[in-house]
């Protein structure tokens, strides 16, 4: 442990002995089934699959929010979410190891390579049910 972490690990302490916290647990049924325009991404089904493979793969505490989706309205506010937000999350969660990632969003190891171009079919793959 360095020595930021053994800061955070004190505000965190510090804070947890000051306030109440109360667990909220993705919703994706909130999601309502959007599909986004531009695209034949359902928001409620992308979240579910992603979660449920992190659940398998990690814990219950690192699943993905549905806050992240909740104003994505083009393909545009997709692509800036998924490369910004969700990808790089990802990558903390499994220390960079792209072929975790790549199971988690159900895709070849191969379409991370150039996720600028990739992104919607890495995330069209990521909703499906099954693995590949």
């Amino acid at each position: 442990m360095n020595t930021a972490d053994r800061s955070i690990a004190l505000l965190d302490t510090a804070l947890r002995r000051r306030f109440d916290f109360e667990e909220m647990m993705p919703k994706p049924e909130i999601l309502n089934n959007k599909i986004v325009d531009g695209t034949n991404i359902n928001l409620t089904q992308l979240l579910k699959q992603i979660n449920c493979r992190i659940l398998n793969k990690f814990d219950r505490d690192h699943q993905i929010g549905h806050s992240y989706f909740m104003n994505i309205n083009n393909n545009t506010d997709l692509r800036r979410v998924f490369i910004n937000k969700i990808y790089p999350l990802l990558n903390e969660y499994f220390y960079n190891e792209t072929e975790t990632i790549a199971e988690v969003l159900n895709c070849a190891k191969s379409d991370l390579n150039n996720i600028d171009e990739n992104w919607l079919n890495i995330l069209e793959k990521a909703q499906k049910n099954d693995e590949k």
